[in-house]
């Protein structure tokens, strides 16, 4: 997606929505929650400065091994260091090695959870208290793993709206596409791409 485009989505939620910060997300009442996951360098490079225009809080989850390729693709320490000092940024885990949570033996698990979180907490001087599951893959194994090394909410890539009632820790999200317009994530919102649910069910099903 092109930086007007981002631009033309983040001007029509802000006109139409109020926005609330991930980790008051069960409060939500029809606001919107902004979430990033991989931890890509062009947040910091073209969204950060649009979001910080409209003031608008923002989620990011980071895979922390991707820090230390210190390439253009992803963040590096410097740019995590500087975004964490945002009032309306909120950083999170998206795992050590962006591996399936439920593809890792309970150790390797484990270290995978513990390792992320520290790392991050590190560089930026405060508590992750959240994760998003790589590939949006988890089952009650991943779960347990996640609650017991303090991992307060989990956000999953199933297609949904947050509400009171929600599981804290299969948070359900929207993506949006590279190519997705202004009337697609409306539709998205309005929960008309929900039954893309299904297709997720069938391929988990089939190991795909």
């Amino acid at each position: 997606m092109c930086v007007s485009d981002f631009e033309k989505i983040i001007i029509y939620l802000h006109k139409n929505f109020e926005f609330e910060t991930f980790l008051n997300c069960c409060n939500l009442g029809g606001k919107i929650i902004i979430t990033f996951d991989d931890g890509f360098k062009n947040i910091l490079t073209n969204a950060n400065h649009i979001l910080q225009k409209y003031n608008i809080p923002y989620h990011i989850f980071v895979v922390s091994d991707f820090i230390n390729l210190n390439n253009e693709t992803y963040l590096n320490e410097v740019d995590l260091k500087k975004l964490s000092t945002f009032d309306n940024v909120s950083i999170g885990s998206h795992g050590k090695t962006h591996n399936k949570l439920i593809k890792l033996d309970q150790i390797d698990l484990d270290n995978d959870l513990i390792k992320s979180k520290n790392f991050i907490e590190q560089i930026i001087g405060k508590e992750v208290k959240t994760i998003s599951f790589p590939h949006g893959a988890y089952n009650k194994r991943v779960l347990r793993s996640v609650i017991s090394n303090k991992y307060d909410m989990s956000a999953s890539s199933i297609f949904g709206c947050v509400n009171s009632n929600i599981n804290k820790h299969i948070l359900p999200r929207l993506d949006i596409w590279a190519n997705d317009s202004t009337q697609i994530v409306k539709e998205k919102i309005m929960g008309y791409w929900n039954w893309i649910n299904i297709i997720n069910a069938i391929k988990k099903i089939n190991g795909i």
